[in-house]
């Protein structure tokens, strides 16, 4: 059975056998969407954190990248804490992904797909500059 539409998780290795599952999935012209960060352009010392109260707590989210460089492997590194009354709580996690430069993914779904890449930032989608290490692919099956 073939869909119109595919959004695929990367969390872990993307190779040529992948996109070719993908592909098989997809009917003609069916739309493969993933977000992807660019391993050359991670820096591992930024963050994002939100924090939010919720039932007498607050909590304190934040996530970052990972990239040990060199290979096919970056982490997304979370911690949450929970502070209730004075007492604090703290979970951390590490996510494996597969790490790849923006080209190395273009090169790898060309074969198979008409490969569009657009910068995000959580405000916006655009086209990508060349610049930016976060994008959405959307690749639409030949």
């Amino acid at each position: 059975m073939s869909t119109n539409a595919l959004y695929t998780d990367l969390s872990g290795y993307y190779d040529l056998m992948c996109a070719d599952i993908d592909y098989q999935a997809l009917s003609e012209n069916g739309l493969l969407c993933f977000n992807a960060v660019d391993k050359t352009r991670i820096n591992n010392n930024l963050y994002v954190s939100h924090t939010a109260q919720h039932d007498g707590s607050e909590f304190s989210f934040r996530s970052g990248w990972h990239y040990a460089g060199p290979g096919e492997r970056q982490s997304l590194r979370l911690s949450i804490d929970r502070n209730t009354n004075g007492v604090c709580e703290s979970w951390q996690d590490e996510h494996p992904m597969v790490a790849l430069s923006f080209g190395e993914f273009e090169a790898l779904l060309k074969p198979w797909f008409e490969v569009h890449i657009f910068e995000h930032d959580y405000e916006r989608i655009v086209p990508w500059d060349g610049e930016s290490g976060n994008a959405i692919f959307a690749c639409v099956k030949r």
